[in-house]
């Protein structure tokens, strides 16, 4: 790991530290405890966000399909209209990115 990552990651964790310090002013705890509570909730937290953008953007390609559930919270699962996951599992391993909505017609349909 060079220098710079090191300062970066350092600079992440000086962040989360102090933000959970603001969010709980009297709170004191071991290096053990800092990095299983504090930090972990804060990473948590952090990926709560990521994955429910995440989420969105496969339903919104339809990749998967959402539903209400009784108490409202939605639930995803696979689109099983869509047959191109397997194809976009295996373009895009190693790669970070969606398909693409040109990937897609207006009724959803793969058009590659």
């Amino acid at each position: 790991m060079n220098i710079h990552m090191v300062e970066t990651e350092k600079n992440k964790i000086q962040r989360r530290i102090l933000s959970y310090l603001i969010e709980h002013p009297n709170a004191q705890d071991t290096l053990t405890g800092i990095v299983e509570w504090w930090l972990m909730e804060q990473e948590l937290r952090d990926q709560t966000e990521i994955v429910m953008q995440t989420l969105s953007d496969l339903v919104q390609s339809g990749l998967l399909a959402e539903s209400r559930i009784l108490d409202s919270e939605v639930s995803y699962r696979l689109n099983l209209d869509r047959e191109e996951v397997r194809t976009f599992l295996s373009e895009s391993e190693g790669a970070s990115t969606m398909p693409s909505d040109s990937m897609f017609d207006k009724r959803g349909e793969n058009t590659r």
